[in-house]
């Protein structure tokens, strides 16, 4: 009888501890995940709409420079992040409108936060090209390596659009999950 309770303890320690410890690694590394998350910046919701655009020059994937104020078109801005799954779901709804608008209406994409698609180390230039590769993304997409875009635009959620008229006044600043259909009629009160 205690051979048996001994193995039936033997067990449990072998099997318990070890899904315990697992369990409790998961929950540590989801804290420390969730901390880059946009919600650790301020957040200003009126910012800058209604109020002229910040300028600024990147250079998109492709190595084309894109300077706002040059663009003789209205210019949807959107910031996002690597590991951002309301980013990447996104994407879907951004081609469709970047389809329909491209002629137009300027789109530029850019990597606005300091982590990588695995939401721990640093985000690089390898990192935004493999999340613009692997989401199939066919609108412009850059890397600021200095966050400089994304302090001037972000409202503290990714992704956030920022859509710029001809007159550079920009005229919807928003945040979060927006269908094509939402995007659609945003770049339509630009054009009008």
């Amino acid at each position: 009888m205690k051979i048996a309770q001994r193995m039936n303890w033997t067990v449990v320690l072998f099997i318990a501890f070890p899904i315990l410890f697992a369990a409790a690694g998961i929950m540590l590394g989801v804290a420390r995940n969730s901390v880059p998350a946009a919600a650790t910046q301020t957040i200003d919701y009126s910012r800058i709409a209604g109020t002229t655009a910040p300028d600024f020059t990147v250079e998109d994937l492709s190595g084309q420079r894109f300077h706002l104020n040059e663009r003789t078109k209205p210019v949807l801005v959107e910031l996002f992040a690597t590991w951002c799954g309301h980013c990447k779901e996104a994407v879907p709804a951004m081609n469709q409108v970047y389809a329909k608008y491209k002629n137009r209406v300027d789109f530029i994409s850019i990597a606005a936060t300091r982590y990588a698609i695995d939401g721990t180390s640093p985000a690089s230039l390898d990192d935004t090209r493999r999340f613009a590769r692997n989401l199939h993304i066919r609108y412009p997409v850059a890397y600021d390596p200095s966050h400089h875009i994304a302090k001037q635009y972000m409202i503290g959620v990714v992704p956030t659009i920022a859509l710029v008229a001809t007159d550079r006044k920009v005229i919807v600043q928003t945040g979060g999950d927006l269908s094509a259909k939402d995007l659609g009629n945003i770049i339509d009160r630009a054009l009008k």
